[in-house]
């Protein structure tokens, strides 16, 4: 884990006048994430890219550098847990598994995000030839690179379309299983399930997760599975705010003429026309509509998370 994650670690000073650093961070006012209190003159002594100690002002080892921090805050790394690889590297078919390639990919991917302190990010939906690729990132972290956690694809069911590149097509409840299955014996703890997954794929496939104690989360939507079925089913992780939004409105035909509507007069025909309709749609609602608040309600009430999402889609409109 990179540094900014061990900020939690014990304050106990172990034989640091032994020890010779790469960098210390001195005079920082460190946020401890057990006691949710911020403490100053910090500290933190760093060797080979992790966090040795985080020790009182008095105590200042040798350093190969030494940074002044001047009392400022520095906090615990940020975590994204809902990116997609195809955002950062391109919406490609393959990938070229050169190292030179790989190398790229892996300094793209640490430049979108190590500059905002996102140190950790969940891949939620890939095609499934670049899992080779992002395992390796995951069983092989990087000081200099954001951890990764991958999902896998996003899993659908059969449908009359051509399926995106990064979605995997389940025909029927035995083959979901055996997905899970296989995802679990790659390494993959984590599962992203997607709305074009219909019952009955969709609840044999978060038993079996659960069964797996994977960690499940899924884009519900369009009232395929409605939330409240995703609940009743056990569902605890629910990704982007927007379908919320949609199931107020009820009618797809409803969802599509507003999409049209609110839209077309702010952006035309622009590429981020379609992510701009998410944030139109909520101010279509308005702050009191009653179906949002008793959906928000019922989340807090069965301990289910939302992530909104809300960089992943205002980033294609700025």
């Amino acid at each position: 884990m990179k540094y900014f994650f061990l900020l939690f670690v014990s304050l106990t000073f172990l034989n640091c006048n032994n020890l010779k650093y790469d960098l210390i961070i001195k005079d920082a006012t460190v946020f401890n994430t057990k006691t949710g209190k911020l403490e100053p003159g910090r500290n933190i002594l760093i060797k080979d890219g992790i966090i040795t100690d985080v020790v009182g002002a008095e105590v200042l080892p040798s350093s190969k550098q030494i940074i002044d921090a001047k009392g400022r805050v520095l906090t615990p790394g940020f975590l994204d847990i809902h990116t997609h690889l195809t955002d950062i590297l391109g919406e490609r078919e393959q990938l070229n598994n050169s190292q030179d390639s790989i190398n790229l990919y892996r300094k793209q991917v640490a430049n979108t995000f190590l500059p905002y302190g996102i140190t950790t990010i969940r891949v939620v939906g890939q095609s499934e030839n670049w899992l080779t690729m992002t395992l390796n990132w995951q069983k092989h972290p990087l000081p200099w690179v954001p951890d990764i956690y991958t999902c896998g694809a996003a899993l659908v069911s059969k449908e009359n379309r051509k399926t995106y590149m990064d979605h995997t097509v389940i025909s029927d409840s035995v083959e979901a299983i055996k997905k899970i299955q296989q995802y679990y014996d790659f390494g993959i703890r984590d599962i992203k399930l997607y709305w074009r997954l219909r019952n009955p794929e969709f609840w044999v496939a978060l038993k079996k997760s659960q069964e797996l104690k994977m960690n499940v989360c899924a884009h519900i939507d369009y009232q395929i599975v409605t939330i409240d079925s995703a609940l009743i089913l056990g569902l605890r992780e629910f990704e982007h705010a927007m379908p919320i939004g949609i199931e107020a409105i009820q009618s797809h035909e409803e969802v599509m003429q507003l999409e049209d509507n609110l839209t077309k007069y702010k952006y035309g025909e622009s590429s981020g026309r379609y992510y701009a309709y998410e944030m139109e749609l909520f101010n279509y609602l308005g702050y009191n509509n009653k179906f949002v608040l008793k959906t928000i309600k019922k989340l807090k009430e069965s301990n289910a998370s939302l992530t909104p999402t809300i960089h992943l889609f205002a980033q294609p409109v700025v």
